[in-house]
């Protein structure tokens, strides 16, 4: 199934701009393969993993000499570990 994404949009913040970049791709991802590399530290690029390892500063490292820019850097614990929150 293709995913389709929306265009960066841009916000001012006084004299500065602010890109805000759709993750919903990422998001997709971590939800679809987050044990696959539980315990560590993703880059992601859409639904590509651009780098992973233990060492967040190494990841993201990796990530910038891949050309991601900037990395969605992430770390993956297991979906059993997440926490849950009761309701009524």
């Amino acid at each position: 199934m293709p995913t389709t994404t929306k265009p960066s949009a841009s916000r001012s913040a006084g004299s500065r701009r602010i890109v805000v970049k759709d993750r919903r791709r990422e998001m997709q991802w971590i939800r679809e393969h987050r044990n696959e590399l539980a315990g560590q530290w993703v880059a992601l690029e859409g639904d590509r993993v651009v780098a992973s390892g233990t060492d967040a500063r190494r990841v993201y490292e990796l990530a910038l000499r891949a050309g991601s820019s900037p990395p969605f850097l992430v770390h993956l614990d297991p979906a059993e570990l997440l926490p849950t929150v009761g309701g009524w």
